[in-house]
């Protein structure tokens, strides 16, 4: 959204002197008038909106959590053979957006965790299966080492005692009896195995600075990294469901809540992929995100 630059030329000071103008202008809109804009627009052109200059900047800071809670979230699509460019698809407005992202090629996504995209591939084994946290919008990157073990989940926890350390636990529900972290300071992960305690681990999830634990025998516990054991099952009344086992579940924080969803996998949703001309057929417009950072 940057302005184009006239040449050193003719007229070339004299336009020059006109966009400045006209960008000082913009900029001066009071705080009133840009709140009723940004919430006439959808979640990419929020953030594109961000971009435009520092006051619409901080005026799109101070509203964007009020603004992203009233907005649906967005489906991410990622092509087996994505090399550069993968898309994030409004189911509300039909709209697909296309935006470039590192360390998209020979990785697949993982998952999304504190606003980042999880991009990695535990299939390969190769030493350059590391694993990249991606924010689609700031670019801010996280890059961890290859875990030693197989894994299918990861979450991001920051719960060391410096703001800018964080913690990444990879594990596998009720396949593999153990869990791994690694620090984003550190080049070693440590394994954590819980094979005599004849339960697997289902979920993983962080909750107002502690992480939780969910069980294959319907238990929650904390995961206390820097203790033994590590994982301390709580006295709580555990759910009561037939084939429990058989069931996926998941933690979901809602409104100062930590709530248990499971299901037995008989139903799902189904997104359209955006190749071909199936793309140019059924989607309004394909618009391209910016490269600034908001």
């Amino acid at each position: 959204m940057a302005l184009q630059r006239g040449y050193v030329c003719g007229g070339s000071r004299k336009r020059r002197a006109i966009e400045g103008d006209n960008c000082s202008q913009w900029s001066e809109l009071p705080a009133v008038l840009l709140e009723l804009i940004l919430n006439r627009l959808g979640a990419i052109e929020f953030l594109i909106f961000a971009c435009v200059c520092k006051p619409w900047r901080a005026v799109a800071i101070a509203l964007k959590q009020e603004f992203m809670a009233s907005h649906g979230p967005l489906v991410f699509l990622m092509p087996t053979k994505a090399r550069k460019y993968c898309y994030f698809y409004n189911i509300f407005d039909d709209r697909l957006y296309r935006t470039a992202l590192p360390h998209l090629a020979g990785n697949k996504c993982l998952g999304f965790t504190c606003g980042y995209l999880v991009l990695g591939n535990s299939e390969m084994k190769k030493k350059e299966a590391d694993i990249w946290l991606v924010n689609p919008f700031t670019r801010h990157e996280l890059h961890f080492p290859r875990p030693p073990k197989p894994y299918a989940h990861v979450i991001l926890a920051s719960l060391a005692k410096s703001d800018s350390e964080s913690i990444l636990v990879a594990f596998s529900r009720l396949q593999h009896p153990f869990l791994q972290f690694c620090g984003s300071g550190d080049f070693n992960w440590t394994v954590l195995e819980y094979a005599v305690d004849h339960w697997m681990i289902t979920d993983v999830a962080v909750f107002k600075g502690k992480i939780y634990v969910l069980t294959s025998h319907g238990e929650v516990g904390t995961l206390n990294l820097s203790s033994s054991p590590k994982v301390a099952l709580l006295h709580v009344k555990h759910a009561q469901v037939k084939d429990f086992e058989r069931m996926e579940w998941e933690m979901v924080k809602l409104e100062g809540q930590m709530l248990f969803l499971g299901d037995m996998k008989c139903c799902g949703l189904s997104f359209p992929t955006p190749s071909g001309e199936w793309c140019r057929q059924h989607f309004n417009t394909v618009c391209h995100l910016e490269e600034q950072a908001f």
